[in-house]
């Protein structure tokens, strides 16, 4: 966004990442922006919602598409050495979500860092069901990091722990009458409130 912000958004740059591989197949920019990012991660492990310069922008799903954003530029590059080098910094993201865990395994708000997900009208308070498959995803991701490292005890454990999150959405998420994913739950009962942008 080089007028209003002049900053990088991150998912942005994950959606550009995507496209540059197919149209330019230079995967070097996006190492570039994973690099930038890094270097202005918090202390609690979050990554700011704009880089490359220190931002107050922060919320959690944003992250979420960092981890995914890493692992797809390993995907498209082949790049080993990078995801050694990065390793650690991904690790203290997936800590931070792990901090963030209710009783049902789903990330909730705790330090009211917000989710963003979109600018249409989303439900999101207690158990936000779109957060809860971007993190589902970057559970995913972050374990096949781990699995290409041979970290096959982390890579196990990630996975084994995205496969109880799906579970946990299907089930408690759900609304079986209308056929549809609430936006959230709250006190054990589902919003009125049920979205596109939830569903999809």
């Amino acid at each position: 966004c080089p007028l209003r912000e002049q900053a990088q958004w991150l998912a942005d740059a994950r959606v550009m990442s995507m496209a540059n591989y197919w149209v330019f197949g230079a995967p070097d920019i996006v190492r570039k922006a994973i690099r930038q990012f890094l270097a202005v991660q918090d202390e609690d492990g979050l990554i700011p919602a704009t880089g490359p310069m220190d931002s107050p922008l922060t919320n959690i799903d944003f992250p979420c598409h960092f981890i995914m954003m890493t692992y797809e530029y390993y995907f498209y590059s082949g790049d080993v050495e990078f995801l050694k080098e990065i390793y650690e910094k991904l690790g203290k993201i997936i800590n931070y979500f792990e901090s963030l865990v209710d009783d049902d395994g789903f990330i909730i708000d705790k330090n009211l860092k917000g989710f963003f997900l979109d600018w249409a009208f989303i439900d999101k308070n207690g158990q936000v069901t779109a957060a809860q498959c971007l993190y589902y995803q970057s559970l995913v991701s972050f374990a096949k990091i781990s699995k290409v490292l041979g970290i096959r005890d982390r890579a196990e454990h990630y996975d084994s722990m995205a496969s109880m999150l799906k579970d946990r959405i299907n089930s408690l998420l759900f609304d079986k009458e209308k056929g549809l994913y609430c936006d959230c739950r709250n006190d054990g009962k589902f919003s009125l409130h049920y979205s596109q942008q939830s569903t999809a």
